[in-house]
């Protein structure tokens, strides 16, 4: 399996690295990078027009190198990537229907299209490249949003259940970008089931329990005030513990510190200062279930935590001694923001220490903008 893996990539000779003794080399994240400008050209509609793939490099955490996937997959021309988990991309076809692709064993496992999703009645693609979706909301709502676009509109976030690569009982839930609605999918259903609160331990998800979603949300230290930061919240399952996690960015941040935007003009010039989003703090809270309340947590032990848009995991430094523990690893997802016309977006990446509640940088991207976001994503061939 090893070889399989690495006969993808083409990668630089590296030292010798002698892994600890519960080290898995395909459970190691790598972190999912776009192609580079200067690789290909995009048309109109937001895709790719030469044979690269929207994501055909990998930023190899461990040893601090990019990697280059070889033989990209076709189904990754004219995709878009809205989620990751398991090993799996979640992508949006040229036609915006849904399907999962394993980047290394190349296995495709197609979904139910866009109008089976709960909430769409019907997407129609206009001569000017732009969209009319019309939504089933008690009442029928239509909005029209361009081609490039229509993927942020129809699906905010996928998480698989478990790994299709291993047995046909995986479950596939997703929010849909516009209402923020759920929905669940399973191997052999016809359209998407919208839902609330579930378990999936049968054969039908089942709702569990009720949790009050309420926890004492502190204020960052001062100087910082609510209109100079945003705030974005992660669950996250760790040894058994259901986590919470907080994160604080400051929307504009000058010398590690957030200031207001009309802060940026200053009197010598009429250009602002750039001065890009950058996350700056996390709170981490717990779960628990017998109070069914949310609980701070100052240290996770000798776990670490990745997160980004997609499918947020925690690994243990016992099996993975090269990453940092009590730490959290971090990618932009402050999709609000990023497309936006600045200069910079997709660039917040860092690993947030616990411990002294430091932000300290893992890959070097000069604050350009990076679209599509990087992201992880676990080899599991």
């Amino acid at each position: 399996m090893h070889n399989t893996v690495q006969n993808y990539f083409s990668l630089p000779p590296t030292p010798p690295h002698t892994p600890g003794p519960h080290h898995h080399l395909l459970q190691t994240p790598l972190l999912m990078l776009p192609f580079e400008e200067e690789e290909c050209d995009i048309d109109d509609d937001g895709f790719f027009t030469d044979d690269v793939g929207s994501f055909s490099r990998f930023f190899d955490l461990e040893h601090k190198r990019v990697g280059r996937l070889n033989n990209v997959p076709r189904e990754l021309y004219n995709s878009h990537c809205v989620g990751s988990s398991h090993g799996w991309l979640v992508l949006l076809d040229e036609n915006t229907d849904l399907f999962l692709l394993n980047l290394f064993s190349r296995v495709r496992i197609q979904l139910p299209n866009k109008e089976a999703l709960p909430h769409i009645l019907s997407v129609q693609k206009n001569s000017e490249g732009t969209v009319l979706v019309t939504y089933k909301v008690g009442h029928y709502r239509q909005y029209t949003s361009p081609l490039k676009y229509l993927h942020k509109q129809l699906i905010r976030k996928v998480i698989l259940s478990s790994n299709p690569s291993h047995n046909n009982n995986y479950r596939i839930v997703i929010i849909d970008g516009n209402q923020l609605k759920l929905a669940f999918f399973r191997p052999g259903d016809d359209a998407w089931t919208g839902l609330e609160v579930w378990g999936f331990h049968g054969s039908l998800p089942i709702k569990i329990t009720t949790i009050d979603p309420s926890f004492p949300i502190k204020e960052v230290e001062e100087p910082w005030q609510k209109d100079l930061y945003t705030t974005r919240c992660y669950l996250v399952e760790t040894s058994g513990d259901l986590l919470l996690v907080e994160r604080y960015t400051g929307e504009y941040v000058h010398d590690g510190v957030p200031v207001y935007e009309e802060d940026l003009l200053n009197g010598q010039t009429n250009h602002p200062l750039v001065c890009p989003y950058k996350t700056l703090q996390f709170r981490v809270y717990k779960l628990e279930f017998g109070q069914k309340k949310w609980v701070e947590v100052k240290s996770l032990s000798n776990s670490m935590l990745f997160l980004d848009g997609n499918h947020s995991m925690s690994l243990s430094a016992h099996d993975f001694p090269e990453y940092k523990a009590n730490s959290i690893y971090f990618t932009d997802d402050y999709g609000d923001r990023m497309d936006e016309d600045y200069l910079y977006g997709g660039h917040d990446m860092s690993i947030f220490n616990l411990d002294d509640r430091s932000v300290e940088p893992f890959y070097q991207c000069n604050m350009q903008k990076i679209q599509p976001p990087p992201f992880w994503v676990v080899p599991n061939p």
